[in-house]
This record gives structure tokens, C-alpha cells and sequence, in this order.
């Protein structure tokens, strides 16, 4: 887990003497108030020698050790003065951020989309992604002879294969497809690999490029991405992505225009291995994820449901007869019920693997299920105390009653929140004293259940028993009271002696020091998806 704090103060404390420590971090605080949001633009330093950073914009705060040289690329956050408050994303790709000078710095005219925004989102509506729109020009490939185009008709491929390298390409059948029959195109170059299908245009009585492989650094993309470049350059040219997916190997970084897209994949290294231009066929494109349809179904609080029907229950992209999947659960298997449109239900399957399989089913095949997945139910994920219960956990912050929880509690902290990073999440910390409230950036399962692109509450831990738990356990009480209250169905953490107890993708999890006295009580909820 790539560990940063958001605020550089804390990094450079030990650099500089106390007194000045002590101005830098009031100087800090109130350059983050009264400062210039920036629009995410991409600064480029242009001077020779080193841009080091600072704690804060002053030059008494200045780093000895962290510093930028020349062509780095940073990400502009804030301006203050003569100062820019950035984030430079290293080869591991890990986010090192201060102060920079604004003179040592040149601006570009490219910017990336708000992903680590650290203004307030409480009342702040989700925005559509509109950074670095993409152009026709971004799904062309311009090899060293030609140009190639996903649509591009069989027939002009095969004359400017002819015209350019002076040979007929053969094809090979490959199979069948949403998008009908496929076959791949001997292309004359191996750094290349094109497929061609028939049922992509049907205004066309031929074949055309359904799919443009890019297979080595030899050609890059329209914005000069090619195989081998580190992720982060990929997000400085493209913006963010519009849709995420990912093996064990490997990630997927997807960017959509009606029904081309244009995909990245990455490995562990954050290097880039393939690129891929992919045409989808009317009926396929309609059946793309659109996020105007999970906002215009009504958003209602999950409910367990089970599936009565025999034989196979199938799920759907969308809730349409056409967009058919061949992803299925049978008779037995439970079910979170998220909302409902027309004939369909939008669900979530926990599989084997305790990964997320969500889509549409129809639904006259489910019925309400009171069966307890673990002995655990919704309301065990709601806490009380003093100030009575709160359900939170997995909520947006544009929910009304998460914006004033989170009003009261901002109240209480002292310092910047701790930006972190977990699996495909990116987070945000916040430490009360007795609390610490996480907060993570949207995925696309969370986008579906809540209906938009904004930040959720994915972890709650809580440090002292003003917080108990629906069961009545709070941190205090001991192993005993926790295995009558729950059972012994637990899963351990020998990394941190915690024991979770888990309902589909969320965990009630109860800490425990030398003694075996729970010293904390943590709620946590990151759904992942099978095709992430």
C-alpha cells in the first residue's frame, strides 16, 4: 500500500529547525484557505538545476532532499503567490507532492480530471468526466506506412495494405462475437494486430476493423503513448478514465467515445503493455455501461433477495432483453437488490473469489431472502451513540446526512487528512482523536449503487465506547463479549489481530490489544468487481 500525506508538512519537519517549523505549518494552513484552486493543469519544469519543494509557500520552508530536475511533469493543485502547490507521480507511481516555484515551473495545455481533489466535496455535486475530450483523430493509428482505422472497411484496408507494403493480407478466422463474425488480419507488421467483423456496421455490406492492437513501443497513440511508458503519463495526455477493469496480472485504464473506446493495460510496474482500439456493433454499443441509466432508476437501501428460478439466472449489462451477459448465478444464490427498473433489478453477487459480480437480472426470477449471510444483516452496519444511530458506511457524500456528520466531525480535526492508496482506491484519512473516517474514491461498482461519480465512506474505525455497535459491542469490551454477541464465524488478521466478520463486501471488524480487550471497532466497505 503506497502510503503520502497529503500534506507535505509533516514530511519536511524534520528538515527544518521548530520555530520555523511552526511558521511553515501556519503558513501552510492558511495558503490551502485562502489560495487559488487550480484546474489541474500540467506544469513542466523548465529551469536547469533543481526545483526543490517546499513545505510551504515561503522560502524559509524549504526541502534539503526532495527536488524535481528538469522535463519532471507535475500535477498543479493550488497557486498561491509565487508558489504552486503540486503533485509529481514518480516511476513507482507514487505521489510526492509541496510547493514548487512558479517561476522554475511552465505550464502546458494539458490538464487531468480532479481525482485527488482536497477541496470540500460535502454539498458539491458529482461532475461529468469533461477533461481531455477525446477526438476522431485519438482512435486512428498512424503506423510508420499507413493509417489505420477502427470502421475502416475490409476492402480500403486490404488496398492500402496492398498500395503500402505490396502484398495481399491474408485473414484467419477467429470466431464469433457480439460482433459477429471475426477474423484477424495478417498485418505486415508484428507490432501491429487488426481484427475485422461484419456485424459492426450493418450500413456496410462488408467486414470493418472491429479491433487495432498495439503490441510494442515501436508506434505510439495520437497523444505519443506507446508500450513501456509509466501510467502516470498516460493520466497527464488522456485525463481520467472513463471505465476500469482488472485481472490479477493486470489493469485496464478505459477511455470511451460512443462506441469506440480506446483501452490501456497495465502491469504490476505501471507500465503500459498493450494499447487497443475497439469499434462495438450498434446493439453492443447500446449495451455499454451508461451512467445516465443508473441515475434515472430510482436508488433505493439494498435488500437480501434470492434467486427461485431453476436452471440458469442471467445477468444483464443493461436492463434490456438485448444486452444479455455470460455471467450467471442459479436457483439458491443470494443477492443485494440495489434498485429496479422496468422488469429488472440492479444486483450484486459475492462470488468465490469475494469479488463483486453486479449487472441487471429480471426481476420475476428473485424473491426477498430473510437468511442471514454470516448471521450478519444491513443493521449490523449501523453504529449508535450518544448522538443516536447512523448508517454511513457505503453512502456518497452528497447524501445530506453524510455532509453534516461529516461537517461535525471535520470540526474536530487538527491536521491535513492522510491521502493513501488501497487496491484501486484512492482515499483520504481523516484522524479525530477517537475516530478515523475514510474516505474513497468512487469505482464503478459504488457509481452504480449510488447512482453517481462521487466520493463514498468506505472505512469507519472507532476508539473509544462512545460508539457501540448494533449488537451493543463497542472498544473496551472483550473476546468473549464479541464471540456471544457474533459467533465464531470470523475471519483473522494476523497482521493486525483483528477479527471481521463480513456480509456480501462489508466487514465489522474488532481489533484487540495484548489483553484481548477490543481497542477498536472499524466498519469497512470496498467492493471489487470480477471484471474490475
Amino acid at each position: 500500500m503506497v502510503k503520502i500525506l497529503l500534506s507535505v508538512l509533516l514530511l519536511f519537519y524534520p528538515l527544518i529547525s521548530p520555530a520555523v517549523t511552526d511558521e511553515c505549518r501556519n503558513i501552510a494552513r492558511h495558503a490551502e484557505s485562502q489560495g487559488v484552486e487550480s484546474e489541474r493543469h500540467i506544469y513542466r519544469v523548465s529551469s536547469p538545476g533543481r526545483a526543490y519543494f517546499y513545505s510551504a509557500p515561503d522560502s524559509r520552508c524549504k526541502s534539503k532532499n526532495s527536488f524535481l530536475i528538469k522535463g519532471d511533469s507535475v500535477i498543479g493543485y493550488q497557486t498561491a503567490g509565487d508558489y504552486l502547490f503540486g503533485g509529481y507521480i514518480n516511476s513507482d507511481g507514487e505521489l510526492i507532492d509541496g510547493w514548487l516555484e512558479l517561476s522554475q515551473l511552465t505550464e502546458t495545455n494539458l490538464r487531468i480530471s480532479p481525482l485527488a481533489e482536497e477541496v470540500d466535496y460535502v454539498n458539491r455535486k458529482p461532475k461529468k468526466k469533461t477533461d481531455n475530450p477525446l477526438s476522431d483523430e485519438d482512435y486512428h493509428l498512424m503506423t510508420d506506412k499507413m493509417i489505420i482505422r477502427p470502421g475502416e472497411p475490409v476492402s480500403q484496408l486490404r488496398s492500402d495494405i496492398l498500395k503500402y507494403y505490396s502484398q495481399e493480407p491474408e485473414t484467419v478466422f477467429i470466431g464469433y462475437s457480439k460482433n459477429g463474425r471475426t477474423l484477424g488480419v495478417d498485418y505486415p507488421d508484428p507490432a501491429v494486430s487488426v481484427y475485422i467483423s461484419d456485424g459492426v456496421n450493418d450500413n456496410l455490406d462488408e467486414a470493418v476493423i472491429s479491433q487495432i492492437d498495439i503490441l510494442s513501443g515501436k508506434y505510439k497513440t495520437h497523444r505519443g503513448i506507446k508500450i513501456g511508458d509509466p501510467i502516470f503519463l498516460m493520466f497527464e495526455r488522456y485525463g481520467i478514465h472513463d471505465s476500469f477493469s482488472a485481472t490479477e496480472t493486470h489493469e485496464s485504464f478505459i477511455y470511451q467515445r460512443e462506441n469506440t473506446s480506446l483501452t490501456f493495460e497495465t502491469d504490476k510496474a505501471k507500465k503500459i503493455t498493450r494499447i487497443t482500439y475497439l469499434l462495438s456493433s450498434p446493439e453492443t454499443a447500446s449495451c455499454l455501461v451508461n451512467p445516465s441509466t443508473w441515475s434515472a432508476a430510482s436508488f433505493t437501501l439494498p435488500s437480501t433477495k434470492e434467486v427461485i428460478t431453476g436452471g440458469r439466472t442471467w445477468f444483464y449489462s443493461q436492463p434490456d432483453e438485448q444486452c444479455k451477459t455470460d455471467r450467471f448465478i442459479i436457483r439458491g444464490d443470494h443477492v443485494l437488490q440495489y434498485r429496479k427498473q422496468g422488469d429488472f433489478a440492479y444486483v450484486n453477487y459475492i462470488n468465490s473469489k469475494n469479488r463483486v459480480v453486479e449487472g441487471w437480472i429480471k426481476l420475476s426470477l428473485l424473491e426477498k431472502s430473510d437468511k442471514q449471510n454470516n448471521d450478519l444483516n444491513y443493521q449490523d452496519f449501523i453504529w449508535s451513540s450518544d448522538d443516536g444511530e447512523a448508517d454511513l458506511l457505503g453512502k456518497p457524500l452528497s447524501d445530506n446526512t453524510v455532509s453534516r456528520w461529516l461537517e461535525q466531525q471535520n470540526k474536530k480535526v487538527s491536521v491535513a487528512p492522510l491521502h493513501d492508496f488501497f487496491r484501486e482506491f484512492e482515499l483520504w484519512r481523516y484522524d479525530t482523536g477517537d475516530t478515523i473516517i475514510t474516505v474513497a474514491g468512487t469505482n464503478v461498482i459504488i457509481e452504480k449503487r449510488t447512482g453517481g461519480r462521487d466520493k463514498y465512506i468506505s472505512e469507519i474505525t472507532f476508539k473509544n465506547n462512545r460508539y457501540k455497535t448494533r449488537r451493543g459491542i463497542a472498544a473496551g469490551d472483550s473476546y468473549q463479549d464479541m464471540i456471544k454477541a457474533y459467533g465464531n464465524r470470523y475471519q483473522i488478521s494476523p497482521d493486525d489481530n483483528c477479527y471481521y466478520y463480513s456480509w456480501f463486501d462489508r466487514r465489522l471488524g474488532f481489533c484487540f490489544d495484548g489483553d484481548r480487550e477490543i481497542k477498536e471497532v472499524t466498519y469497512r466497505n470496498y467492493p471489487e468487481s470480477d471484471i474490475r
